[in-house]
């Protein structure tokens, strides 16, 4: 009797490619959600990259850019944190604050700019702005880029800061 037309083998070869399909089918099932996740949260970070560089490009390095001094993060409440933004602007026409997310491990971030409506005097002394990170649940990190920009096109250097969320 040929070795094919033995049952031991044929039940063998039937259950090893019944195990490799089976297989096959739960990996693809596992993977591929984590596959369209990647290439979601990769698609929202090349568009805040891509933001991040069109700021960049705006900017006109002088004396008359704001400066951001600092950002001071306290947490508050369960993934509540207070921010802190301490800048500074030459001539005092500091109007919006950017922020741009140059990394993070979840994905559906939104930010928004926000117009700054500080007295001239105060910007030009030095003054603080207070801003606040609500975290949607999870863990997880966002690791941010303000950037100031004033009336007349100037913009500060990125100042790039992290919030590390650890909610439940």
């Amino acid at each position: 009797m040929p070795l094919n037309d033995h049952p031991v083998i044929v039940l063998t070869t039937f259950a090893l490619l019944t195990f490799g399909a089976g297989f096959g089918a739960s990996e693809w099932v596992r993977v591929k959600p984590l596959e369209r996740d990647k290439v979601e949260l990769s698609d929202q970070l090349a568009e805040s990259a891509n933001a991040f560089r069109a700021l960049e490009l705006q900017s006109k390095p002088d004396a008359l850019a704001p400066v951001v001094r600092s950002v001071v993060m306290t947490e508050m409440s369960d993934g509540v944190f207070d921010q802190n933004f301490q800048f500074s602007d030459p001539d005092g026409d500091a109007a919006f604050m950017n922020y741009v997310v140059l990394q993070a491990n979840t994905s559906g971030l939104r930010t928004y700019a926000n117009s700054i409506d500080t007295p001239s005097v105060e910007q030009i002394r030095g003054t603080s702005r207070l801003g606040q990170w609500q975290c949607s649940g999870g863990v997880y990190f966002v690791r941010f880029a303000l950037i100031i920009t004033d009336q007349a096109g100037h913009a500060s250097a990125p100042y790039e800061y992290v919030v590390n969320c650890k909610s439940r």
